[in-house]
């Protein structure tokens, strides 16, 4: 009974160590992107030599 219940405990905390490293690299690739679709349209908004277009 004393081991089950060990290895319960191991087990779920195998498995939130797990989720929580996904979660880490899942915000981590969000904040890439975000940088990069930020500065991509702010290049877009801004056009060059102050030309507007029409």
């Amino acid at each position: 009974m004393f081991l089950t219940a060990k290895l319960n405990l191991v087990s779920g905390m195998a498995i939130g160590a797990v989720a929580i490293l996904l979660l880490k690299q899942c915000c981590k690739q969000k904040k890439q992107n975000q940088k990069k679709t930020t500065h991509h349209s702010s290049e877009v908004a801004k056009p060059k030599g102050g030309e507007a277009s029409a």
